[in-house]
């Protein structure tokens, strides 16, 4: 499940995971669908403050893995997202 990121940012990327959630920024982060994540993306250059803080309260409620994007580009993110899920199957 990812939250957060530039309208661009977002068309950009959603092709490149095909598999994986994203949550519109302007929808308030349901608590429900952060319970049943596996693991909680979030790219902190476009997300408010208030979703975010929803955001953490709610992974460290349910004890949920969460992930940030360490790039603006899209492309980047999505091999981020798919090196991480290559190490968590091998752990």
């Amino acid at each position: 499940m990812v939250f957060g990121g530039h309208d661009s940012w977002l068309r950009e990327i959603r092709p490149k995971l095909p598999d994986v959630r994203f949550v519109n920024k302007d929808a308030a982060p349901n608590p429900d669908l952060i319970r049943h994540a596996d693991v909680v993306w979030v790219q902190t250059n476009c997300i408010s403050h208030k979703a975010y803080s929803v955001i953490i309260d709610t992974v460290r409620r349910y004890h949920k893995l969460i992930r940030y994007f360490s790039y603006a580009s899209a492309a980047k993110c999505a091999e981020q997202v798919v090196e991480q899920d290559r190490r968590q199957s091998r752990a």
